[in-house]
């Protein structure tokens, strides 16, 4: 119950988002498509203000994260909102370069993440420049993720930042069906027993 609360939370946050920029964040934000571009801030910090105010008043989102600086302190740290009781993963994902660890990743869209490849657009609301607004959502907002669940066992995510285009996958996932869940780590996944929790884009939780 906690994480399906922590992803109702998180579905409010984006939809202030939308209602103060008429528009849910972008994926990330980089001007050079290259594979080995970034790093840059995740859409999940830039939905900081309605989730954690306290925490986004040490972030500047207007220039690239400062990895080299004091600032980076901030990145490391987990928020409690962002992650899931049932995963043991604790506040930094070592597998994903020492940063704040997060259970929830957004909706890619149906095409596979480019890794090795220049970067290109998702189907889906978070990829590289992405601005995704509700009159984009085609099949219902209440039939359509907008993000998911993905656990330890697959990588789980980093809140703060995306490292680069090539590991889009700190931040989002794949919906695409030969990407099951809990198979592989761009995929969704969970340590919940027998599925995982999605947050849909009218704000929804379903299992």
């Amino acid at each position: 119950m906690t994480c399906k609360h922590n992803l109702q939370q998180i579905g409010l946050a984006l939809h202030k988002y939308h209602d103060v920029f008429a528009t849910f964040p972008p994926g990330w934000v980089l001007k050079d498509e290259d594979a080995k571009a970034g790093p840059s801030f995740a859409w999940q910090a830039r939905v900081l203000p309605f989730v954690h105010e306290a925490r986004y008043t040490s972030f500047r989102l207007s220039h690239a994260p400062a990895l080299d600086s004091s600032e980076s302190k901030y990145y490391r740290r987990g928020i409690e909102v962002y992650r899931c009781p049932a995963d043991d993963i604790g506040d930094v994902n070592d597998d994903r370069g020492g940063f704040g660890a997060t259970n929830y990743v957004g909706n890619y869209g149906v095409e596979l993440i480019p890794e090795e490849s220049d970067a290109t657009p998702g189907s889906g609301f978070f990829y590289r420049n992405s601005s995704v607004y509700i009159g984009d959502v085609r099949d219902g907002t209440s039939n359509t993720i907008i993000a998911g669940e993905r656990s330890s066992a697959t990588g789980a995510g980093i809140w703060s930042i995306v490292r680069s285009n090539g590991q889009a996958e700190d931040a989002v996932a794949t919906s695409n069906d030969e990407k099951k869940i809990n198979t592989v780590e761009e995929s969704y996944s969970s340590k919940h027993e027998g599925g995982a929790y999605f947050l849909l884009c009218d704000g929804s939780v379903r299992f």
